[in-house]
């Protein structure tokens, strides 16, 4: 036998333990598995537990934004001018006074006529938010309807309601229009014979004939939408488009954090790894906006209403602060908790959709109280400044961008104190 041959045969010694036999598969009920049922089981147990809290307390931030909403319509207001004073304003702002003070209906409120006397200065009432709609009972509005019978005028609107649907048009459409709608119904129906029979007191026989043969409509209502819900795109944009703004704000933090972990083995000075960091976010998501706001101006969506052509780029600005508030929120979870408990990530994504769009996504007059903490939440700045950018509706854009720029500050600032514990945490494992 030669030399090499004799290389290839194995010694006696250490035959049984250099061949491993093939690892044996098992059914899943077999007994070597039980220890990993107890396992699944605990694990699945807690796992479901903790969805299920998060689940029930996340969602009941929304599901109690809509809780008796009914019940809030009062909080909705609208103004009532009478410019008119004479028959037909006497009889319309009785039927306003006698209407009853429900909490489930539209509030009207008596403006002063001297205090406002100009239909510029209506409108400004209603884009300022001041009101949800006014309703002005015009100027010679009992001249005109004594004229209409007459037969002296063929037309005229002596009433007229001026409102804004851009301002929140779920809740103008389901609310306000049709109760006001339904309060010119009665006026027409109740008040209508009332003021025919004291115009024409004075009237001929033949006149009042006339009158019922022609069937003559005595008086109109003219609605004014002077800041229109334009639907399409925009509606996109400050609704489902939010959600989708935190959802690539979430995507981004956690890309991105894949990435930042690889100069960490570097041991690189720390004040320098965070501000780093900061830049890093701040390029990537400055870039990311870009993309997002692209996609509505694509689709043809006029940006110019409020801020001319610069409307895009404030547009974008917009989201790009929103995107590093919402994102760094999450970067501060990822860097304080995920690390000791990774199942929180999906269930913080749940309650920070959430708590954001229950209080930006419908009018704070129509939520409970407690909902007012919306004013200092990300998505509720953005989408107020994205509606002014839109419709131009009432811009607190400075306070909005104020309240966005105090989120990013706040969250650099966890993330250093964050970053820092981190670091002091890993160098006393090390030394263990």
């Amino acid at each position: 036998m030669s030399a090499s041959e004799k290389q290839h045969i194995p010694s006696s010694g250490s035959s049984e333990q250099d061949i491993q036999p093939p690892q044996q598969r098992r059914h899943v009920f077999h007994q070597d598995v039980r220890p990993a049922h107890y396992e699944v089981f605990k694990k699945s147990l807690f796992m479901m537990l903790f969805l299920g809290v998060g689940v029930m307390g996340a969602f009941s931030v929304f599901w109690g934004a809509m809780f008796r909403r009914s019940d809030r319509v009062h909080n909705l207001r609208v103004g009532v001018i009478d410019w008119d004073q004479g028959v037909v304003g006497d009889l319309f702002m009785d039927q306003v006074r006698a209407r009853p003070q429900e909490k489930t209906l539209v509030s009207l409120d008596y403006i002063p006529p001297d205090m406002f006397t100009t239909k510029e200065q209506i409108e400004t009432l209603v884009v300022q938010f001041n009101y949800w709609g006014v309703l002005v009972i015009e100027h010679n509005a009992t001249e005109d309807t004594k004229a209409v019978l007459d037969g002296d005028l063929e037309d005229a609107h002596q009433i007229s309601y001026y409102y804004a649907s851009a301002r929140q048009e779920t809740i103008h459409w389901s609310y306000v229009h049709p109760q006001i709608s339904d309060f010119q119904a009665q006026f027409l129906e109740k008040q209508v014979p009332h003021i025919q029979q004291s115009l024409t007191a004075d009237f001929s026989d033949s006149q009042v004939a006339n009158i019922i043969r022609n069937n003559i409509t005595t008086l109109k209502f003219a609605n004014h939408d002077i800041r229109p819900f334009t639907g399409g795109v925009a509606s996109a944009i400050d609704n489902v488009g939010l959600i989708y703004l935190i959802i690539v704000s979430f995507q981004q933090t956690m890309l991105w954090n894949l990435i930042h972990a690889i100069i960490v083995p570097y041991k690189v000075v720390f004040w320098q790894r965070f501000l780093y960091r900061c830049a890093v976010n701040c390029v990537s998501m400055f870039v990311v906006s870009l993309c997002f706001s692209l996609v509505s101006l694509a689709y043809q969506q006029d940006f110019e209403l409020a801020y001319g052509k610069a409307g895009f780029v404030v547009y974008w600005l917009i989201n790009y602060l929103a995107m590093l508030a919402l994102g760094g929120a999450t970067d501060n979870i990822q860097i304080i908790f995920v690390r000791h408990f990774p199942p929180l990530l999906p269930v913080w994504l749940l309650f920070w959709v959430i708590v954001n769009t229950a209080t930006a996504m419908f009018p704070l007059e129509v939520s409970p109280g407690v909902y007012q903490y919306g004013k200092a939440m990300p998505l509720y700045n953005a989408i107020e400044a994205i509606r002014t950018i839109l419709f131009n509706v009432k811009s607190s854009i400075g306070l909005n961008v104020g309240v966005l720029l105090a989120w990013i500050v706040v969250n650099w600032c966890i993330a250093f104190v964050g970053l820092w514990n981190n670091d002091r945490l890993d160098k006393k494992k090390q030394q263990k």
